[in-house]
């Protein structure tokens, strides 16, 4: 019994948490496709989010917890660049997540014919 109680808080010291101070999550895969642009998320525990996108700074609201996340409403700022599609793809994934995972250093946002895979972005 000891065993299983010890293994059982190793394992949940190693858990990442949604919510980490100066933690950015960088986008590395899209719906299964890599995602070539640059796009980063941070998730605040004031309920709020934010991040860079190919072209835009972008941030919103969240509710959730428990397995559960949802995003929106999302704004952004409305400069244009060659990666402006990229950037849209990404923003409307996001706007239909519904849950979140993290497991081997993945954070994985899913919802309804949309995931996406992030992993922690270097340092700036």
């Amino acid at each position: 019994m000891r065993a299983l109680i010890l293994l059982l808080a190793l394992a949940a010291c190693r858990e990442t948490p949604l919510v980490a101070p100066d933690r950015t999550w960088q986008l590395i895969r899209l719906d299964g496709q890599p995602f070539a642009a640059r796009a980063t998320l941070r998730i605040g525990a004031q309920d709020a989010f934010d991040g860079q996108t190919p072209c835009n700074s972008y941030g919103g609201g969240w509710t959730g917890g428990g397995g559960a996340f949802a995003a929106g409403p999302i704004r952004a700022t409305r400069r244009a660049c060659p990666e402006l599609a990229a950037e849209q793809s990404y923003l409307a994934a996001l706007s239909r997540i519904t849950a979140y995972d993290i497991a081997d250093d993945l954070l994985t946002l899913s919802g309804p014919e949309t995931t996406l895979v992030f992993t922690p972005a270097p340092p700036a």
